[in-house]
């Protein structure tokens, strides 16, 4: 732990946007937040969380600690704070400033915190000297001319912001300096990170077919996630669609994983009735992935809308699949096109039936894609990656 001075001493508020136990994508994001907070200051009771709803209690995830990386630490010093991040209230104000005067509190590192936010004002005068926040979405659209001049004037004007902005990926970066205004010098980059032990290429006999009755001389490409549309699920399922019925293909099975309730029925037009129903499976949501991965052959990112540098794209590659993955920015970064997967135009299902045919019809290139995707993450994209270089990142930013 830093041994510091009075007046260098920091004390750390990890505020999160969302309520307590959320769970999901941003537990992974809590933990490194926390983690990090907990190595740049003296001792556990200079970091406090603060979270927009406290209705479920303190965080789940604390009960994890200690562990092997922090066995000395005490959770019942760690004080968290109900703070929602778009109350105005000139009550709620007070209250949260004094709890941050009171605690000590001169850094702040944010999740998804926009320019204008009120609680950035009650930070400011709670004693927070430096405010960073993490994104993993689009700040704004890209916008030009006037429209972008003015965004960087009510940015310049500004009294009270974050002093710092880390993206996941580049295209996401460009959202800020070219949508928001935001100046490049105040944006930075931290790649996700994935624990390679938790994965592994070795493949389990007769799983998919046991598990999904999908015969195993089959090859199977694979998507996990949400099944909202900018997902681009239909992209997958038109595919596939094509690859069965036009292509007439009997080697080629998709695997869709992350589907609840009837949220699958809203693909049924663009399959049922035609050959490809047995072809498309659909697998709900799974506690396996880790397992089923490396029985696939590659894997499929098809989002329309916007996506950033999700972190199943590195579970996919540390697994040992070939990505197939659509050319939005972001998304488009976590391939390197043609060694470890390809890149296809943004909603164009005949581009993806193409990439899938021709990795199928092509089993030395989807090996060398292999081995390349999984010694990519293992060169840069581990969860000790992230970590050091989010350390970094914070220990440069929180400096008077």
């Amino acid at each position: 732990m830093p041994n510091e001075s009075n007046d260098q001493r920091k004390v750390i508020l990890v505020a999160l946007h969302t309520p307590v136990n959320t769970g999901y994508a941003i537990e992974p994001l809590e933990r490194l937040f926390f983690e990090t907070a907990l190595e740049l200051t003296a001792e556990p009771r200079d970091v406090l969380l603060s979270y927009a709803d406290l209705s479920s209690g303190r965080p789940h995830w604390l009960d994890d600690y200690p562990n092997e990386r922090f066995p000395d630490l005490d959770t019942d010093q760690i004080r968290v704070l109900e703070a929602p991040y778009r109350d105005e209230s000139e009550a709620f104000h007070e209250r949260f400033a004094g709890q941050l005067r009171e605690a000590g509190v001169n850094c702040v590192i944010g999740f998804d915190l926009q320019v204008n936010l009120p609680v950035i004002r009650a930070m400011r005068k709670g004693g927070a000297k430096r405010i960073a926040t993490y994104w993993g979405a689009p700040m704004s659209s890209l916008n030009s001319g006037l429209k972008l001049l003015l965004k960087r004037v009510e940015v310049a004007l500004r009294r009270y912001q974050p002093d710092h902005y880390l993206f996941e990926s580049y295209g996401m970066q460009d959202t800020a300096v070219r949508g928001r205004g935001i100046p490049k010098k105040r944006t930075g980059i931290v790649r996700l990170g994935v624990d390679p032990d938790r994965y592994t290429t070795r493949t389990t006999e007769g799983y998919l077919e046991n598990e999904f009755n999908i015969p195993d001389e089959r090859k199977t490409f694979f998507y996990a996630g949400h099944m909202e549309a900018r997902k681009g699920v239909h992209v997958i399922v038109q595919a596939l669609a094509h690859v069965v019925n036009e292509l007439g293909r009997k080697d080629i099975h998709v695997l869709i994983c992350g589907n609840k309730g009837n949220e699958a029925e809203t693909f049924d037009k663009y399959y049922k009735g035609t050959r490809a129903v047995e072809y498309l499976t659909f697998g709900g949501y799974r506690s396996d992935i880790a397992t089923i991965l490396p029985n696939c052959y590659a894997s499929i990112i098809a989002s329309t809308g916007w996506d950033s540098f999700p972190r199943s794209s590195l579970e996919m590659a540390v697994s040992g699949l070939p990505l197939l993955v659509s050319n939005l920015p972001g998304l488009n970064e976590t391939v390197d096109p043609g060694e470890t997967g390809f890149l296809f135009e943004t909603g164009n299902y005949k581009a993806l039936a193409e990439r899938m045919v021709q990795l199928a019809d092509d089993p030395a290139l989807r090996q060398r894609m292999s081995r390349a995707a999984v010694a990519r993450v293992h060169a840069s994209y581990t969860v000790s990656h992230q970590r050091e270089n989010f350390r970094i990142a914070m220990q440069r930013i929180f400096q008077w």
